[in-house]
């Protein structure tokens, strides 16, 4: 009988274990399909505000030309209730903040926001805990626990990505090349591009590949023209602390990550046919984020000691630097 009753545990123990294994393979499934989701969303919301960013200060663009009269603010706050209804839609929790909205999205969030240094007159989107690859104390929007000294402290993470607001965003533009001759346009296409961020170097390339071009494509009795453009946006991730003393959520840290993309246009003579062609290069980015971005320790603890300090502790990505022929043309 014993011998009997142990089989069936034996039993029952396998099965438990089979139906463990599967939940957790399928888990990360589950959250890879959503996180990818997320990322086609966020793509599509990036690309569309550069197109309008980069029409703001280039005003030889036809972009806001054949979007009617609307103000490049409205266009902007379109995309983001966009981005916020399909972001929600696939279960994450997200909020739409803007001038009309500002006051009641920090008292649904219950709290300040002007705390984590957001502007009433800019536009965001606010997310709270997007995904447990991230943040793997919280699967949902539901805050989690943290003992520090000894005393349990209720957290919760959020997300801020910038709309408009230049303290998040920074687009800038230089001249790179516009003489002509063989020598000056061979080490033109031999220059070396690439990003500083901090101490992070992350090399795009040398202008040659990066527009797939050489010296036999190019007529060199006629300049060529290029400008290379650089746009930078940072998206933050505070800690938040439950405070029972002012009843609402207080920042206590935040992290950040920045996205430097860069691309190039201009003109150049064809070789050939000695007529102006275009120079085209898809954009180039790279995501770089602070030191302590991934470190969700140090963002827990931070989090209670700048609650405990009336203090947000930051830990930034530092200046983003793009480099052209050894030398920074553009510091962000």
């Amino acid at each position: 009988m014993k011998k009997f009753i142990s089989i069936i545990l034996c039993v029952c123990m396998l099965l438990t274990m089979t139906s463990f294994v599967v939940s957790a393979e399928e888990l990360p499934n589950d959250i890879s399909i959503k996180e990818s989701q997320k990322e086609k969303i966020l793509e599509n919301y990036n690309k569309r505000l550069a197109e309008i960013r980069i029409d703001e200060y280039n005003k030889t663009s036809t972009f806001t030309k054949n979007r009617d009269t609307k103000s490049t603010f409205d266009l902007k706050l379109e995309i983001q209730a966009e981005t916020v209804a399909a972001l929600n839609k696939i279960g994450y929790e997200a909020y739409d903040v803007n001038p009309q909205t500002f006051e009641t999205v920090a008292n649904t969030l219950n709290t300040d926001l002007t705390q984590a240094g957001l502007n009433n007159e800019g536009a965001y989107i606010i997310t709270l805990n997007e995904s447990g690859f991230i943040y793997p104390d919280a699967e949902t929007s539901r805050p989690f626990n943290h003992t520090y000294n000894g005393n349990t402290y209720s957290l919760r993470w959020m997300t801020v990505r910038s709309t408009d607001d230049p303290a998040f965003e920074d687009y800038s533009y230089k001249n790179i090349m516009n003489d002509s001759g063989r020598d000056a346009i061979i080490n033109f296409l031999d220059a070396a591009v690439g990003i500083y961020v901090g101490e992070i170097w992350k090399p795009l390339g040398t202008i040659s590949s990066l527009l797939g071009l050489s010296i036999g494509d190019i007529w060199t009795s006629q300049a060529p023209y290029c400008i290379y453009n650089a746009t930078s946006t940072w998206v933050r991730r505070y800690t938040q602390v439950w405070s029972d003393y002012l009843d609402s959520w207080s920042f206590g840290c935040y992290v950040e990550e920045v996205e430097a993309a860069s691309y190039m246009n201009g003109w150049y003579y064809n070789s050939t046919t000695h007529t102006k062609e275009p120079l085209i290069q898809n954009k180039e980015k790279r995501v770089i984020p602070s030191s302590r971005f991934k470190d969700c320790e140090w963002r827990k603890d931070y989090a209670v000691l700048g609650y405990l300090t009336s203090y947000v502790y930051p830990d930034i990505t530092g200046d983003v630097k793009y480099y052209y022929d050894g030398e920074a043309i553009i510091t962000q």
